[in-house]
């Protein structure tokens, strides 16, 4: 079985590897210049939608698995973070998630009540991995 180099140097096996647990955040690309975004309110609003998936799927097994909180895991949270060009693809995005039933959190920016992001719950590299061609 082929190894796998994480970020943090360690040795996983491929097995191992799929089997790591990350939450996935989409962020719209377009937001630093159709709406003059800095830096700053992107990770704001990633942060947002993240935690609102952490907390709308609280019960869920994998969830407390991600937080350290289930059998003997320590917390080791891993997040991929990728880009979507525009509005209509992010939406898109969910959309697809949707129909595969993977749980996450479309973020509305508001007052204006646009979409800027969304953050899956957590789910194994391996489940998440066929949706990354986003």
């Amino acid at each position: 079985m082929a190894a796998t180099q994480g970020q943090d140097n360690t040795q996983h096996s491929q097995e191992e590897y799929d089997n790591i647990l990350v939450q996935y955040v989409v962020i719209r690309a377009d937001l630093t210049k159709l709406h003059k975004w800095n830096v700053g309110s992107l990770i704001s609003n990633g942060s947002h939608a993240c935690v609102a998936a952490i907390s709308d799927n609280w019960e869920d097994e994998e969830v407390q698995h991600y937080l350290g909180r289930k059998g003997n895991s320590s917390i080791q949270m891993h997040k991929v973070c990728l880009s979507a060009k525009d509005e209509k693809e992010l939406l898109e995005v969910s959309e697809k998630l949707t129909q595969n039933k993977l749980k996450h959190k479309l973020w509305l920016e508001q007052p204006e009540n646009f979409a800027s992001c969304l953050a899956t719950r957590p789910y194994k590299r391996a489940v998440f991995n066929p949706f990354c061609d986003i």
